[in-house]
């Protein structure tokens, strides 16, 4: 038998130290229009990918609201926020789905912001 003279470490710990693994937040975002003050409200599962994914399809000039993407077209991203509105807690049942509290969520903050449901 051959020694070997090096050492794998496992995937887990050739991360960078202090750097934690990233969980998926179930949440709410907004995309505001600050140049006339519409505003966008959706929810995700993985509210920050959400997010992420809403800048690439507006950029990309294929957003399912067409007045939202109009308004990006016109005035451009500088005109626009993007923010993660609210977090559902961490749920411990892996039974329980977040789905539910999600939409409730979800429209709460539409009626909150008087935002019109999604592709109107």
């Amino acid at each position: 038998m051959i020694a070997a003279d090096f050492f794998v470490a496992p995937v887990s710990a050739m991360r960078r130290p202090g750097r934690a693994k990233a969980r998926r937040r179930a949440g709410i975002y907004s995309v505001r229009n600050r140049k006339n003050g519409r505003v966008f409200v959706g929810a995700g599962m993985d509210v920050d990918l959400e997010l992420q994914r809403q800048k690439f399809v507006l950029r990309a000039g294929e957003h399912e609201n067409e007045r939202l993407q109009r308004d990006f077209n016109k005035y451009g991203e500088n005109r626009f926020s993007f923010r993660i509105l609210d977090v559902l807690p961490p749920n411990r049942d892996p039974d329980l789905d977040d789905r539910h509290d999600l939409v409730e969520l979800e429209e709460l903050w539409r009626e909150t912001l008087r935002a019109p449901s999604r592709g109107g």
